[in-house]
């Protein structure tokens, strides 16, 4: 008895320590764009099209909107995730999948290389 549960307790480990990191780890940051259902702009956005990550407020709080290559805003970076990007370098950020017909939370991805 005592030998299987240390083999499985040894698979386990050894599978967590397999396990890909974390995005934030590796300087990658996914996610769904926040606030997309209030923005025109991000339904005439294509897969693909670089973003500019830019530092604001929003009802009093740090936010960072996510702005088209036009200009325009398509959303911000989910309050949760928002502390993953303060305090870091954004080498870039991409627009990594469009699905126009999905719910509007899950609309938009983006993914951000972080310095």
């Amino acid at each position: 008895m005592l030998r299987r549960r240390f083999l499985e307790i040894l698979a386990l480990g050894a599978s967590a320590w397999l396990l890909p990191r974390p995005a934030a780890e590796s300087g990658q940051c996914r996610f769904h764009v926040a606030g997309v259902r209030f923005h025109p702009a991000a339904s005439r956005v294509r897969e693909g099209e670089p973003l500019e990550v830019r530092p604001e407020l929003f009802a009093g709080e740090r936010c960072f909107g996510l702005y088209s290559s036009r200009g325009e805003r398509i959303g911000y970076i989910p309050k949760g995730r928002a502390k993953e990007v303060e305090g870091r370098a954004v080498r870039g950020a991409v627009l990594s999948e469009v699905r126009p017909f999905a719910v509007p939370w899950k609309r938009l991805r983006v993914t951000i290389e972080l310095g």
